[in-house]
């Protein structure tokens, strides 16, 4: 009754990839808010302005480690930690836009810290769950 479990190690690179996709998503949208500050009415403005386009370039890069997050790890696992995004821009705002923050904001950050723990709880208990059952299946 020696049963071996292959665990994946609980910070993969898939998520270390999902997480970095998050940090560039919240810079993108702080490069945005920056630039919108000296936005003109018209598209000429708009493609001159270089915060808007850096931000435009993060988003992008942030959106194909997105997909190679997801080709590492599963849409259930990797789609609640990109709520992480949230708390970067709420920390950026603080810090880089001096944007004023409040008690009900920190209690939103501890709800979605809470809310990726539990499912990436659940995901590390399939985990053990799948490779238990496979192990099983493969032993003679």
């Amino acid at each position: 009754m020696n049963q071996k479990i292959n665990m994946k190690p609980y910070v993969t690179q898939g998520i270390l990839l999902v997480f970095l996709s998050t940090f560039l998503t919240a810079t993108g949208q702080v490069l945005w808010k920056i630039g919108s500050k000296t936005l003109e009415v018209g598209a000429i403005s708009f493609f001159t302005n270089i915060p808007v386009l850096l931000g435009i370039f993060c988003y992008v890069i942030a959106v194909v480690l997105l997909i190679l997050a997801l080709t590492k790890e599963d849409l259930s696992v990797v789609y609640p930690i990109y709520s992480a995004s949230y708390i970067w821009v709420l920390l950026a705002s603080a810090y880089l836009l001096k944007e004023e923050i409040h008690l009900l904001n920190g209690a939103g950050i501890f709800l979605i810290l809470l809310g990726i723990g539990f499912l990436a709880k659940g995901s590390k208990k399939r985990m053990l769950h799948a490779n238990t059952h496979e192990d099983k299946e493969a032993a003679p």
